[in-house]
């Protein structure tokens, strides 16, 4: 019965998974610090490439029109089928998956502390930098602590042919820490790389017409490291960044317990302000 209702469901959470069920985790800044009064603006694009889900995903609905639908079109779904096409739903719900605008502005309110907004698809972030390194007067290695913490709401009806067949309400909260080291280069560009952290809790309810629902609510944990580098000359800067690390996550839903995580994937890239 649970996996037939997970089936159900997965259908609804398929067409719901690219609709920002991800908070960010691209950086995409330098390991210096603004002066006082000096700011800084960013935009780009951050791509997630949940490795094990997407491949998972990938394997399940070709090994179904494969091995089943194309010699059998009237094949019907085993217990295994429908437990296998569950795990995949709740996969693309919890880590799918996506690609995401980046927008962000910073500005200095000290020798070595800037604060700065960043807007990842649809989650808002407040984050706070400390420069605990300059290596400005040596050209040596630049060290910054970033914090941040970060929320986004969300809840829309799904429609087929101007009918409403399901209601669905998320919400995203959590906080990242990373330690940045890197050089600058003249006015010419800047590299950096460090450790990165993210804990994040996950709210969902789905309700679909026939008055099926599902409520669930679980916690996440990235390990990670991050990369990258910037181009161009005094003023405007083109970043490109990789972060690369483990996501742990394991909701249960409707009394089964998942194991949604594994290796996390994210190339970002774009363009970069400072004045």
């Amino acid at each position: 019965m649970r996996a037939s209702v997970a089936l159900h469901l997965s259908g609804i959470v398929a067409l719901l998974f690219a609709s920002g069920c991800t908070a960010g985790v691209a950086t995409l800044q330098p390991a210096t610090v603004r002066g006082a009064g000096e700011v800084e603006a960013s935009a780009g694009l951050a791509v997630h490439v949940p490795v094990e889900n997407t491949a998972a995903l990938l394997k399940t609905a070709l090994d179904g029109v494969k091995n089943n639908y194309a010699t059998n079109p009237n094949y019907a779904p085993t217990e295994s089928d429908r437990a296998a096409f569950g795990k995949a739903a709740v996969g693309l719900f919890f880590n799918p998956p996506a690609a995401q605008t980046e927008f962000a502005g910073r500005v200095g309110v000290g020798k070595k502390i800037d604060l700065g907004i960043r807007l990842s698809g649809r989650a808002l972030h407040l984050q706070g930098k400390w420069q605990f390194l300059d290596g400005s007067a040596s050209k040596g290695w630049d060290g910054a602590l970033v914090l941040g913490a970060f929320g986004q709401v969300y809840s829309t009806d799904v429609t087929v042919s101007d009918f409403t067949v399901a209601s669905y309400a998320t919400s995203h909260i959590g906080g990242d820490a990373s330690v940045l080291f890197g050089k600058k280069y003249g006015d010419y560009g800047f590299f950096w790389a460090g450790p990165r952290y993210q804990i994040q809790r996950t709210a969902a309810a789905i309700t679909v017409l026939n008055g099926v629902g599902l409520d669930v609510s679980t916690g996440s944990h990235l390990f990670g490291a991050v990369v990258g580098g910037a181009v161009g000359y005094k003023y405007v800067y083109f970043m490109a960044e990789l972060t690369g690390g483990y996501v742990a996550c394991k909701p249960e839903v409707l009394g089964t317990t998942y194991n949604v995580g594994g290796t996390l994937l994210v190339p970002a890239f774009g363009l970069l302000g400072r004045f």
